[in-house]
């Protein structure tokens, strides 16, 4: 008998909000040794398979890239809002009361 299949898309890593990225591929990991004891492949929309070995390898180094990729799209974000603020530039929305009223 087949091991029940389950979609795993390798592109949500990346793109994922929140979460710390040691977090994200710890979860990775631990869907994996799921997968791995109740006998479940994980499939992907490109045609990775958990339970082809050469699949498997390439299956971490995605999540690797991505997590890469994610820990500099932040650092990107960082430097950028540091940069902002030295130059003086107003961000978020408005303030309701500029001035609010003095007690007299």
């Amino acid at each position: 008998m087949a091991a029940p299949a389950v979609g795993v898309s390798r592109r949500a890593s990346s793109h994922e909000e929140g979460g710390s990225l040691g977090l994200r591929q710890l979860d990775f990991a631990q869907l994996v040794k799921r997968a791995n004891d109740y006998g479940w492949r994980l499939l992907d929309c490109e045609g990775g398979d958990s339970s082809d070995p050469n699949q498997r390898i390439v299956m971490d180094v995605e999540n690797s890239v991505a997590a890469e990729e994610k820990r500099r799209i932040s650092l990107r974000t960082k430097e950028r809002l540091a940069r902002a603020r030295r130059e003086g530039k107003v961000r978020g929305r408005p303030r309701l009361i500029t001035n609010p009223p003095s007690a007299a």
